[in-house]
């Protein structure tokens, strides 16, 4: 996973520190380090164990590096979001294997327009190595490097009969 300085430092304040000596720190904490890049501000592209999967985000491993150097760490904030809209009345949700799948949400957000990513939002996704598509795929792609949590977004139009089906595939 790349781990880009200039995002990381979003969250914590690695003023003082290389792109060496932070790989430093997170290989004597444990996290295995493949690559260390001082271009593009510097760029960490590490390999967490699989006992880490903490710091399979950059919020983690911001977390991470927080611990190992003593500073602090900032969380993203979002705003909890308002009332849940008339998604019941348009969709219909249904998880097929609870055991495998034990908790799903979905959200309903319309009035969106597929665009172009802005270039902060473009930056960011392509300094992780991944391609920017557009503002909606972008977006997900950067939930799911910023947290570690993987979204998917669904065109309404598109959903059969108004139903989300969450299963296995067959």
């Amino acid at each position: 996973m790349l781990a880009p300085l200039n995002w990381l430092k979003d969250y914590i304040d690695l003023s003082g520190f290389t792109a060496n000596e932070l790989a430093e720190r997170l290989s004597m904490g444990g996290i295995e380090v493949d690559e260390v890049s001082e271009k593009n501000g510097g760029v960490l592209d590490i390999s967490p164990t699989p006992n880490r999967g903490d710091c399979l985000s950059l919020v983690g491993v911001a977390r991470e590096l927080a611990a190992l150097t003593g500073r602090k760490v900032k969380l993203p904030k979002a705003p909890a979001p308002r009332g849940a809209g008339n998604m019941g009345k348009r969709i219909q949700v249904h998880v097929g294997d609870t055991r495998l799948i034990p908790r799903y949400t979905a959200r309903l957000i319309e009035g969106v327009k597929v665009l172009p990513s802005p270039a902060w939002l473009k930056d960011k996704i392509e300094s992780v190595g991944l391609r920017s598509i557009n503002n909606i795929v972008d977006a997900t792609n950067f939930v799911l490097m910023e947290l570690g949590q993987p979204v998917h977004a669904f065109d309404i139009r598109f959903l059969s009969g108004g139903k989300l089906i969450i299963d296995r595939p067959d």
